[in-house]
Order: C-alpha cells, then sequence, then structure tokens
C-alpha cells in the first residue's frame, strides 16, 4: 500500500477539495482491486452528509456501517449523498427506509440520553451527522459477496484517511464485532486514533442498527458517552 500512502500524502486544499481527491484515489484504487470476480465494482460515496449542519455541531458523530445496498441503475449515481442517492432520497421524502428512521433515532438518543422524546419525526436532523460504509464498491447487478475483512485489508488506509478529514467526536459502528477489525496488530487500541490522540474521541460499537433495541442503545450511551454530552 506504498503506493496509497504516497497518493495520500499529496492531497491538499480544503476537507471537501481532500475529499474529492481521496474518492478519486478510492474509484482508481477498486478499479485496479476488484474482490468480486467478474463483476464491476463502483465506488459509491459517502460521509457528511451536509458539511454546513455537521460543522456547527458541537458533538460530531460518524455512523459507520458494513457496505452500501446499492445496486443496478443507482450505481450510476455513486453516490448516496447526492440526487438518486439512498440518504438523499430519504431525507427528500423520495422513499421510506426503516433502517435510516432508526439511525435518525439513535443520534436523538446521543444528542440527549437523558431527555429522550422518539416522537419526534424530523427525519432533517439527520443532516447532522456523517455516515459511511465500511464496503464502498457497489455493483450494476447484484449485491456484493465481497468478504468485509478482504475490504479492510485492501481499502484500510483510505478508510482511516476518511475518518480523519470526517474527524468526528463519537464513532458509533453499525454492526456486532466490527469495530474490531480496525484494531492494531496488540489488538488492543485503534490504529485510526493516530490522528487524533489530542482529541477525547469516543468509541462505540453496537448490534447492527436495524436489530438493537432503543432501551439497549440509551443504556449504552448513557455508560459510554453521557459525559461528552451536553
Amino acid at each position: 500500500m506504498i503506493e496509497i500512502d504516497s497518493k495520500l500524502k499529496q492531497m491538499s486544499g480544503t476537507r471537501e477539495k481532500q475529499m474529492d481527491q481521496l474518492f478519486d484515489i478510492w474509484k482508481q484504487h477498486i478499479k485496479d482491486n476488484p474482490l468480486d470476480s467478474g463483476r464491476k465494482d463502483y465506488l459509491i460515496r459517502d460521509g457528511i452528509i451536509s458539511p454546513k449542519k455537521y460543522d456547527i455541531q458541537k458533538m460530531k458523530v460518524l455512523f459507520v456501517l458494513k457496505e452500501t445496498n446499492e445496486t443496478g441503475a443507482i450505481c450510476r449515481n455513486k453516490s448516496l449523498l447526492t440526487e438518486g442517492g439512498w440518504i438523499y432520497r430519504y431525507l427528500n421524502n423520495e422513499i421510506e427506509d426503516k433502517l435510516l428512521t432508526k439511525i435518525t433515532k439513535l443520534y436523538q438518543i446521543i444528542k440527549s440520553p437523558f431527555d429522550i422524546d422518539l416522537k419526534d419525526k424530523n427525519k432533517r436532523i439527520l443532516e447532522n451527522v456523517a455516515f459511511i460504509n465500511i464496503n464502498k464498491r457497489g455493483h450494476g447487478e447484484k449485491k456484493s459477496k465481497t468478504n468485509l475483512k478482504d475490504v479492510i485489508k485492501f481499502d484500510r488506509e483510505l478508510l482511516f484517511k476518511q475518518i480523519e478529514l470526517i474527524n468526528p467526536d463519537i464513532v458509533i459502528f453499525g454492526c456486532n464485532r466490527l469495530m474490531g477489525f480496525f484494531l492494531d496488530s496488540n489488538r488492543k487500541k485503534f490504529a485510526v486514533i493516530n490522528f487524533a490522540k489530542s482529541k477525547n474521541i469516543k468509541f462505540l460499537e453496537t448490534w447492527h442498527f436495524s436489530r438493537i433495541s432503543y432501551k439497549s442503545f440509551i443504556s449504552d450511551v448513557r455508560k459510554y458517552l453521557s459525559s461528552e454530552v451536553k
């Protein structure tokens, strides 16, 4: 991955410009490293949903999921965040989505773990967060069968750079044991934490967001995050 490291070090400019540069590198990287034999991979962009709203949050939250579910024609859009993409369609009432509704309510819990109003249906608050998939490889016909360990093996440095640019205060891993993929060789700490030694970043791992109960999540948040919630 020496070539990837070299390219990442050459990135410059604003966060948004560096994100564009990162995804250009990622797109070529995916082209050079197809993990599903016989299928064309598409890079499906993700990240900060609304930079203006994200940047003014006192507590910046990043949700991490396993993989994109975008297939077929939607792959030509190549972003979850712009017109035609999954999150864009949800926020603009083009679709209803149980998972994104769940994540919206989980964010409400993170914001106010001791004063929760889960009846609030304002989905636009999702614009306050960042959202990434570990596997960003969309496919033109069928969902990916790529092993997540292989994705992390090939995309690790790119994923770390994306998280560094997002610069969250809290990272929520939405899949049991997903966090373990990011441990260093001694399995004691996150390699990704190196970019933010000066920040008290909180990491929380849950069951898949679609499976976790609100009661369980509230308990976890109160236990691990309450000291950071204002």
